[in-house]
């Protein structure tokens, strides 16, 4: 069922993965929750924290990845915003592409949402289990 809500996504402008080239909600989807295949947690030297130099790249790289797309949410907001107050003053903006504009803005800030409310259910699970 969420591979559909992903493939419908597709039709609206996403940044490309930085790793890979490719674009879409699929990529940005893949691009938050895969690790990294080099850093491997059980053969790297210990840091401070018990974090390993493995384990402290792919969360170095999964935040890179967020704040990237988390800025692409806010340009999305921005332009929104740009196209309607272009359109109430009567510049030449279509209205289809104001109301293009405002949808893409609302799915991304949609999707950023639930991906936020995935992750900080995730957090809550792990907080909870015994060591």
């Amino acid at each position: 069922m969420m591979m559909n809500a992903i493939d419908g996504l597709n039709r609206f402008s996403f940044p490309a993965s930085p790793t890979n080239g490719t674009s879409g909600a699929a990529a940005f989807g893949k691009e938050l929750f895969t690790l990294d295949a080099t850093a491997t947690v059980g053969d790297s030297p210990q840091q401070e924290g018990g974090q390993t130099a493995g384990s402290t790249n792919v969360l170095s790289q999964f935040g890179n990845t967020l704040s990237t797309e988390l800025e692409r949410v806010n340009q999305l907001q921005a332009e929104a915003q740009t196209n309607v107050q272009a359109y109430a003053i009567g510049e030449d903006v279509p209205l289809h592409q104001v109301m293009m504009s405002l949808n893409k803005a609302e799915t991304s800030l949609q999707l950023a949402t639930q991906i936020r409310n995935k992750l900080v259910g995730a957090y809550q699970e792990i907080s909870r289990m015994q060591v």
